[in-house]
């Protein structure tokens, strides 16, 4: 009978100190906020309700006061852990946005069909230039979470030099670069 009791005590202190490990180990999951651990916790029943909220809350904020980086990520992350009504409305968010990296999410997502890469090829190409170009011009944030700005800097220095080669293509005469400056100005 003593050793039943012992066992019971044993086995509750083995379960209390696994719950308080768990729940430390769930608070600095919820500090950290890595994206492949929202997503993994974010498919279990229940709990991936309360964490899925918990980590789209703010982004979904950000992306109805018109940060498009904000309506992208969610979009993404809505299209990835399937959840319909967040993706639909970032997806409306994002149409209704007048900014240029907007215009390449969607050019993207609904891709190019046959029909106008076909014959207009070089105009489709010129024109999806252009787009690229004003999206290097405007450099948002990327989308997704970046708390040091590294991936904006880094974004931010391939864009420079990206737009700079543009430029010199220009002055050297190349008809495609002059034609996409002209219009990227306008």
């Amino acid at each position: 009978m003593k050793k039943n009791s012992n066992f019971k005590w044993k086995a509750l202190g083995l379960i209390l100190v696994f719950a308080l490990e768990m729940g430390y180990a769930g608070t600095l999951m919820l500090k950290e906020d890595e994206p492949a651990m929202v997503r993994t916790y974010s498919t279990l029943p229940v709990l991936g309700d309360w964490y899925y909220e918990r980590h789209i809350r703010p982004v979904r904020r950000n992306a109805e006061m018109g940060d498009v980086s904000d309506m992208i990520y969610l979009h993404d992350e809505a299209r990835f852990l399937n959840r319909p009504e967040d993706q639909a409305a970032a997806l409306e968010m994002i149409r209704s946005s007048n900014s240029a990296a907007a215009d390449l999410f969607l050019f993207l997502l609904e891709g190019a069909t046959d029909e106008q890469m076909g014959q207009e090829s070089y105009d489709a190409e010129r024109e999806f230039m252009l787009l690229h170009a004003r999206v290097m011009r405007e450099n948002l944030r990327p989308p997704g979470p970046d708390i040091r700005g590294e991936k904006f800097i880094q974004q931010s220095k391939r864009y420079a030099r990206s737009l700079a080669i543009l430029l010199e293509n220009a002055e050297s005469g190349d008809e495609t670069a002059n034609w996409i400056i002209r219009n990227l100005y306008r």
